[in-house]
């Protein structure tokens, strides 16, 4: 297998190793415990050495009975009157399956008592096996998993996989420093790749391809994640392999939301009934990016895998937006990082900058986004729809919009919105200097960020 590994500014290639998953399988080998002759109540613990936290809600088998057992918030399971003798014991978790693993298992000898542990192996023991002797920076991590071809549901070998981000920083001048790291390789006869020396302090990108076939461009959210699996599935963008992408959207009470929005790579907007059911035509297989807004909640963004010619069903959850109070910060951490964001990019005084106290005057959104320098409105005919361009040279591009913090396809949601709505407003002007936030791959344009009042209040 080709694996890359990168440092926070060079990339070497790793020498070829055994495939990723077979190397984690046998870091959690069953481990036979023995225990002395007498009674038989088997006691154990589920522990997360990743994240160096006992397993909460962990279900555990005993191998070759019915019997199960759910862990406590230490991680702890008990089973009863075990019959003496040597056996199994299997973990089951969406913590386990996320990283491919599946379970885990031990076995021990029940004769008298036995203490069994199941553990996820720690990050040091991850990465020798998907990185090798190579020392893992304090500050990253490795993105692994397989590609298959969406439409015979097989692993695919030399699929390139491609994994970018962007490297902002400013210097003690305030001079900004800014590169566009993409690592590519290539997947084994498995179809398994691996990339190492990812940043952690960032959401990395990620995409696959062969010569007539391809993934979405998929986001990998959360920072400070060491261990990020994706499997990818690839399609054709023909006819013959487009797909139907349908589901619902709920609340987090399992209502639905209607008139919610899903958007899907490029196609055109859908939303939702009053059953909160959407359908989503021609939509080429593969992996899929699909966003859902909705005014007052949280955006929510899922991966689904379209098959050609089928249906793939997803069920999406969106949560309502907790408002803050005025003045005082006391939302969620989220929203405490939102507001600290946008006040750390108006410090670094990279962009154009306005709040509801200045938004608020303009008579429309669009007056108001276009009063911001450089900034040029273009307004579709006999519509009233727009977007919005910025310098690009000798020419203008059309600029990247983001929504509370999520990237929108087309401009139409700022139809919906009035001026009096607006909490803040960013403008960046020039690609090179905007945000890693904001950073959209492929695109060397500018941004503009609108902030809902729903999504802080200032």
């Amino acid at each position: 297998m080709c694996r890359s590994y990168s440092s926070r500014c060079s990339y070497t290639p790793m020498t070829t190793r055994c495939w990723l998953l077979s190397a984690l399988f046998l870091a959690v080998a069953p481990v036979v415990i023995r225990a002395q002759t007498g009674t038989t109540t088997v006691h154990g613990v589920v522990f997360d050495s990743l994240h160096d936290a006992p397993l909460e809600r962990a279900t555990v088998m005993l191998s070759g009975t019915n019997r199960m057992a759910v862990t406590d918030g230490r991680g702890r399971f008990t089973f009863d009157s075990v019959s003496p003798g040597t056996h199994t014991y299997i973990a089951y978790h969406a913590a386990i399956d996320s990283l491919g693993l599946g379970a885990l298992s031990a076995t021990a000898s029940a004769n008298e008592t036995a203490d069994v542990r199941l553990a996820i192996p720690s990050f040091a023991t991850l990465w020798r096996a998907a990185c090798g002797a190579v020392r893992a920076a304090s500050d990253s991590g490795f993105v692994y998993g397989r590609v298959y071809d969406a439409a015979a549901q097989r692993p695919l070998q030399a699929a390139q996989v491609t994994v970018s981000w962007t490297d902002l920083q400013i210097d003690s001048a305030k001079k900004v420093h800014q590169k566009r790291w993409s690592v590519q390789t290539r997947t084994d006869a498995s179809g398994a790749y691996g990339v190492c020396g990812v940043p952690i302090s960032t959401v990395p990108e990620i995409v696959a391809n062969t010569d007539s076939t391809s993934s979405g461009v998929l986001d990998m959210p959360g920072t400070g994640v060491r261990v990020r699996r994706r499997d990818l599935y690839l399609g054709s963008t023909s006819g013959a392999s487009l797909g139907t992408l349908a589901g619902i959207v709920t609340n987090e009470g399992n209502s639905p939301v209607a008139n919610a929005r899903v958007l899907v790579d490029n196609l055109p907007e859908v939303r939702t009934d009053a059953k909160g059911r959407f359908a989503v035509h021609d939509v080429p297989s593969g992996s899929r990016e699909v966003q859902v807004l909705s005014v007052g909640m949280t955006p929510a963004t899922v991966v689904a895998d379209v098959t050609p010619r089928g249906t793939t069903t997803v069920r999406i959850e969106i949560r309502k937006l907790t408002t803050l109070e005025a003045v005082r910060v006391i939302g969620s951490a989220k929203e405490r990082f939102v507001i600290q964001g946008f006040a750390d990019r108006k410090r670094q005084g990279l962009g154009h900058f306005a709040d509801s106290t200045v938004i608020s005057r303009a008579p429309t959104i669009a007056a108001a986004l276009t009063s911001f320098p450089s900034v040029t409105m273009q307004r579709a005919p006999r519509t009233n729809s727009f977007v919005l361009l910025l310098p690009q040279g000798v020419r203008l591009c059309q600029a990247n919009l983001f929504v509370d913090g999520v990237r929108q396809v087309s401009y139409d949601i700022l139809d919906d919105l009035h001026p009096d709505q607006i909490a803040a407003v960013e403008i960046y002007r020039d690609g090179s200097l905007t945000p890693n936030e904001f950073q959209v791959a492929w695109s060397s344009c500018g941004a503009v960020a609108v902030w809902t009042k729903m999504a802080f209040n200032r």
